[in-house]
């Protein structure tokens, strides 16, 4: 990237990159809850591709906030409104957080679900799986 790069644009784009990460979390929970393997494969691909550039960006903010440049070059941009972005990227990253966290929760009830559902029809042979009395 080049250094004359603007913070709030590496900022409004990492946010932009956030919001399109918080959706995709969100269609994650749908498709766990929805059993539908093939959708969680294609979102959690679509993730990935996703987290590349915030990461090439991540390290460009870090290289410009972090003094790494050279004397004279840095970070531009009107504060009040990089201010406002990193809040911005701060309440999405706490709100892919919290997906993540939740889709974590679904995919183990999930994993348990299966499992116990495997165990009734094989392994646990000792139960009735029809009631005699009828």
């Amino acid at each position: 990237m080049a250094d004359e790069r603007d913070l709030s644009d590496i900022l409004r784009t990492q946010v932009d990159l956030a919001d399109a990460l918080a959706g995709l979390g969100r269609e994650m929970q749908r498709a766990i809850v929805r059993f539908d393997a093939d959708a969680i494969a294609a979102i959690t691909q679509r993730q990935e591709e996703l987290l590349v550039p915030f990461h090439r960006l991540e390290a460009e903010r870090t290289r410009l906030t972090n003094g790494t440049l050279p004397r004279g070059e840095g970070a531009t941009g009107e504060p009040d409104q990089i201010s406002s972005l990193g809040a911005q990227l701060r309440a999405r990253g706490t709100e892919i957080l919290r997906l993540t966290r939740m889709n974590a929760v679904l995919l183990e009830r999930s994993r348990r679900y299966v499992r116990e559902t495997l165990n009734i029809l094989t392994e646990n042979r000792t139960k009735n799986l029809v009631d005699e009395r009828m």
